[in-house]
C-alpha cells in the first residue's frame, strides 16, 4: 500500500488535511488497502475480550452510516493498536461513502495552492487565467466557477494575475480578508497579502477595489502603473503611481530595485524567504538599492545583493548577517 502508517493513522484520528483523506481513500480502494483494513480489523478483534466484545455487537452498519452523517453521535471509545475501532469498522464497511463525502467536503472547500520559501509555482485556473504565486504564499480556488458565476479566489502571501476576460463578461475577484477585495474582467496586477497589509500593484487593464474603511464600504478604481496599499488594522489606504514592472519582476530570472530602502530588501526576504536580516552598523539600513540581481535561486540573489550593497553577507539558517566590506579599503 503506497502510503505511511502515520498518514493512515492520522486518517483514523480524524487529523487529516483533505487532500490527505483523498489520498488514503485512493489507497484503501486497492486490494492491497482493502487487505490492509481487514486484517487491521481481524487483529484488533482478536485482542478484546468477551465484555468489550460485546459492548459493540450492536452497532450495524446502518447505524455506522447514521453516525457518519451526525459527527455529535459518540463513537465506541475502544482503542486497540493506537487507532479508533469505530473509525476502522466504519473504513471496512463504508469505504464507498466515506470517499463520495471526502470529494463532496473538499469540493465546497476548493482547491489550494501553496509555496515554500524560495519557491515559486505557475498555476493555470479553470477559465485558462494564469497565476505566479511567489515563495511562502497560497491560492485558494472556488470550484463554483461557471459562465453565469464569479470567478472567486483567496490569496495569503504574494501572487502576479494575468486574468482571463471571458465572453460572459464574469467578474474575478481576489480576496484577501473580509474587508477587502480586488473585481477584474481581464488584466494583469500584482497582489501581496501579509500581516494584515494588502498591496496591490496594476500592470495591465483595470480593477476596482473594493473595502471596508472607517466602517463604510468604498470602492477605488485603479489604473496601469499605479499602487495601492491597504492597512487592515487601521483601514488607513495609500495611492501612487510607481514602476510596476519592478514591483512584478520576482517572477522573472532578474529582480530589479530602484531607490529600493533596506526596510523593503528586509521584508522581502523575511516574507519570501523566511529570512531574517541583522546589520553589524545601523547605516546600512539606511541604504537604497538601484540594480539588476539574479532571481534563479537564492544563492544568486544573495550574491548580486553583496555586490549591489557592497557588503559581506554571511548566512546561517534563517538569519542573515550584513557586515560592511573592507576588502576593498586601502590601508
Amino acid at each position: 500500500m503506497d502510503i505511511s502508517k502515520d498518514l493512515v493513522e492520522k486518517y483514523f484520528k480524524n487529523q487529516a488535511s483533505p487532500d490527505e483523506v483523498i489520498k488514503v481513500l485512493k489507497a484503501f480502494r486497492t486490494p492491497e488497502g482493502q487487505k490492509y483494513l481487514e486484517n487491521c480489523l481481524d487483529s484488533d478483534l482478536s485482542k478484546m475480550d468477551e465484555n468489550t466484545w460485546l459492548s459493540i455487537r450492536p452497532i450495524n452498519t446502518a447505524k455506522i452510516l447514521d453516525n457518519i452523517y451526525d459527527p455529535s453521535v459518540e463513537p465506541v471509545k475502544t482503542k486497540l493498536s493506537g487507532f479508533n475501532l469505530y473509525w476502522k469498522i466504519a473504513a471496512c464497511f463504508a469505504l464507498i461513502i466515506i470517499a463520495s463525502i471526502a470529494y463532496v467536503a473538499t469540493y465546497k472547500q476548493g482547491i489550494t495552492y501553496e509555496t515554500k520559501y524560495g519557491e515559486k509555482k505557475e498555476i493555470i485556473l479553470p477559465d485558462n487565467s494564469k497565476v505566479i504565486l511567489n515563495g511562502n504564499s497560497s491560492l485558494t480556488i472556488s470550484h463554483e466557477w461557471s459562465s453565469e458565476s464569479k470567478r472567486e479566489v483567496w490569496l495569503q502571501g504574494e501572487a502576479f494575475f494575468s486574468v482571463f476576460h471571458t465572453e460572459n463578461n464574469n467578474d474575478f475577484v481576489v480576496y484577501t480578508s473580509d474587508n477587502f477585495n480586488i473585481q477584474v474582467l481581464g488584466t494583469e496586477f500584482n497582489v501581496v497579502n501579509r500581516e494584515s497589509v494588502t498591496k496591490v500593484a496594476l500592470e495591465k487593464g483595470h480593477i476596482q477595489l473594493n473595502f471596508s474603511e472607517k466602517g463604510k464600504d468604498s470602492r477605488l478604481s485603479m489604473i496601469p502603473g499605479e499602487f495601492v496599499e491597504f492597512n487592515e488594522k487601521s483601514a488607513f489606504l495609500i495611492k501612487k503611481e510607481i514602476a510596476v514592472k519592478n514591483i512584478v519582476s520576482w517572477k522573472s530570472t532578474l529582480m530589479v530595485f530602484e531607490q529600493t530602502s533596506m526596510e523593503e530588501v528586509a521584508e522581502m526576504l523575511r516574507d519570501t524567504y523566511g529570512l531574517t536580516m541583522i546589520v553589524s552598523d545601523p547605516s546600512i539600513m539606511e541604504y537604497k538599492i538601484t540594480g539588476t540581481v539574479p532571481n534563479q535561486n537564492l544563492d544568486l540573489l544573495l550574491k548580486g545583493l553583496m555586490e549591489i550593497l557592497d557588503v559581506k553577507i554571511t548566512r546561517e539558517e534563517n538569519l542573515l548577517y550584513l557586515n560592511k566590506n573592507t576588502t576593498n579599503q586601502t590601508n
